[in-house]
């Protein structure tokens, strides 16, 4: 069986092909999906537009998966409503999954500041700046090479589960410790993909571009 984990693909009403068929044929080639957080952006566009976007081409094809569906820092509960259903099976902030891999534990991990906390007129504008640098850099480097993001996963393997691996995402910076029994699933952005997949009692980190 082939579980695929991704998180962070930040989808708002802008439809990307490219992205999209690379999304498509992704989720088409494995058993069950998860999708840890940030799957829409509550923070660029409402839930309505997004559900009534050209994203919702995927929908259908999450649904068969049994997709479940985490929370995450941009796509909080509150920001949803039942047309969730659409695309998932299951809505939680916190997943638990056991299989022949072994049991985890799934999670977004919210590590920046509550967005209510934030006015929209000042945050919104600075998130596209973020953006933009982001897009470059990433393009330029191949992926994401934000310190932030090294750092917050140090943060977040701190968090042990006794008997649970813990996958995390957020910090869009992908990462495998078996040490530390810590992944984080990274993202999907500007042309570069990043996500966990679990077969055959291994855990997978895959890194691809995808324009």
């Amino acid at each position: 069986m082939k579980i695929l984990v991704f998180s962070d693909t930040h989808l708002t009403e802008v439809f990307e092909k490219n992205k999209y068929f690379y999304l498509k044929n992704l989720i088409d080639g494995v058993d069950k999906v998860i999708i840890n957080g940030d799957f829409w952006d509550g923070r660029m566009t409402s839930f309505s537009v997004f559900v009534n976007s050209r994203w919702k081409k995927l929908f259908p094809l999450l649904k068969r998966k049994k997709t479940v569906y985490i929370y995450g820092n941009h796509d909080p509960k509150e920001y949803c409503d039942h047309r969730v259903n659409l695309f998932s099976i299951h809505q939680t902030d916190k997943y638990l999954y056991k299989n022949g891999a072994g049991n985890f534990i799934i999670q977004h991990g919210k590590s920046s500041l509550p967005f209510s906390l934030v006015p929209k007129q000042i945050y919104t504008p600075l998130l596209k700046v973020s953006d933009f640098f982001d897009c470059r850099m990433t393009k330029y480097m191949g992926k994401n090479s934000h310190l932030w993001g090294i750092l917050i996963n140090k943060i977040m393997k701190q968090k042990k589960k006794n008997g649970f691996f813990s996958i995390y995402a957020d910090t869009h910076y992908a990462e495998f410790d078996p040490a530390c029994n810590f992944a984080n699933t990274g993202f999907i952005r500007y042309g570069f993909a990043q996500y966990i997949m679990i077969e055959n009692k291994k855990i997978l980190i895959k890194e691809e571009k995808y324009e």
